[in-house]
């Protein structure tokens, strides 16, 4: 349970138990070790596990925000349907909840689990290179001598997509576009000129939008470092 996020109710109301497993189609970093979070219209699979003999007996009722959504399909109600795909709203800080009814149709044994799943906005994160590699947060001040070389790292978290090829990535030094021609946009290095005046302040700014849906303020994100040139 990552704090408020999601929320799976404890044990399974019924005559056997029941699982519920979930993933959402959101961007995290490869060796991220928590869960993708769903964001604004993303894409939610659920899975419903159920310890019985008989498994090809169940049917599985599924519903959304404890009400029908009176739509039709084997995906909302029928034999078999184990596995519940959906969009979530498009409002970020929403809170879903899910339920899911299975029913031993020979027996009649039922169980039911329920699961709340908050969405949350996209966000970026900077990382400044330590000997050649990024595992440290970079601080939203830094201090740099004149001709000192660094470099920032961005890793997204909760945009819908799972690649970042599919994200805009623009980075801006004293709102100044930077230079397109780097081998990964996701890096930025920086060299302070030797001829920098000590006390001077540089802005570096990253905005990030997804190519797909370049207009929507849901799927967009930024972080600025404020660089103190001393001495």
């Amino acid at each position: 349970n990552e704090g408020t996020l999601y929320e799976l109710a404890a044990g399974s109301d019924g005559t056997f138990n029941l699982d519920l497993l979930w993933k959402a189609g959101t961007l995290v970093p490869y060796d991220y070790p928590g869960k993708a979070m769903p964001g604004a219209n993303s894409v939610i699979t659920i899975y419903a596990l159920a310890d019985v003999p008989a498994p090809e007996r169940l049917t599985y009722s599924w519903i959304v925000e404890d009400a029908s959504s009176y739509r039709e399909g084997p995906d909302l109600i029928g034999r078999g349907q184990d596995v519940f795909t959906w969009f979530t709203y498009l409002i970020p800080g929403y809170t879903h909840t899910i339920k899911v009814t299975v029913e031993d149709t020979l027996t009649g044994r039922s169980a039911s689990r329920r699961l709340n799943l908050k969405t949350v906005r996209p966000e970026i994160q900077l990382y400044r290179a330590n000997n050649n590699t990024f595992n440290n947060l970079a601080a939203r001040k830094v201090d740099l001598a004149p001709g000192q070389e660094t470099s920032l790292m961005t890793r997204a978290f909760y945009f819908n997509t799972t690649s970042l090829n599919d994200l805009d990535l623009n980075w801006y030094v004293d709102n100044k576009p930077a230079e397109d021609a780097r081998p990964r946009p996701e890096i930025l290095p920086l060299k302070i000129s030797e001829r920098t005046p000590v006390g001077r302040q540089i802005s570096l700014r990253l905005e990030v939008k997804h190519k797909k849906a370049k207009n929507d303020i849901n799927q967009r994100a930024a972080a600025t470092v404020n660089v103190n040139v001393k001495q």
